[in-house]
């Protein structure tokens, strides 16, 4: 799989190869009342990216981490792509367009035991936790695979 994220106009981030930015990408509509028992406004879209910290990715990060301790101009839009790779074809499985999402958390980790390609044994990774506010406008999830004939 490969990913993109754009948030607003100043954050993007694409996979260039073999995962090297992002490891892992979940979606989530999740009913914030645990007790729901129909279709209503107690939910949220809400978004995880796990990933590595690069020399290619470094100064975005950066900015995404500004943007966890801002106080103004929380809300941005995003974009994100998922594609599959298999058999030297990319598909792309979903498409989001979300306005009005916030970042719930965002962390850094240095260390560990894990080795890299420049020898260093200390992996430097990421994880970023973003959610639409309650009463967002824009919730697009298209799919463009073959599989969409259902």
């Amino acid at each position: 799989m490969q990913y993109s994220l754009r948030i607003g106009d100043e954050i993007f981030l694409k996979d260039e190869k073999d995962n090297e930015t992002f490891t892992e990408f979940t979606y989530m509509s999740n009913s914030l009342n645990n007790d729901i028992r129909e279709k209503n406004v107690s939910a949220r879209n809400e978004f995880t990216f796990k990933g590595n910290i690069t020399d290619n990715n470094y100064v975005m990060l950066k900015k995404i981490a500004e943007w966890a301790i801002s106080t103004s101009n929380v809300y941005r839009d995003i974009e994100i792509i998922v594609i599959d790779e298999a058999n030297n074809a990319e598909v792309e499985l979903r498409h989001f367009n979300f306005d009005e999402v916030f970042c719930i958390d965002y962390s850094e980790t240095y260390g560990g035991t894990s080795g890299s390609e420049n020898g260093d044994t200390s992996p430097r990774t990421f994880k970023l936790s973003m959610a639409q506010k309650k009463l967002g406008t824009r919730k697009e999830i298209t799919c463009t695979s073959n599989d969409d004939d259902e």
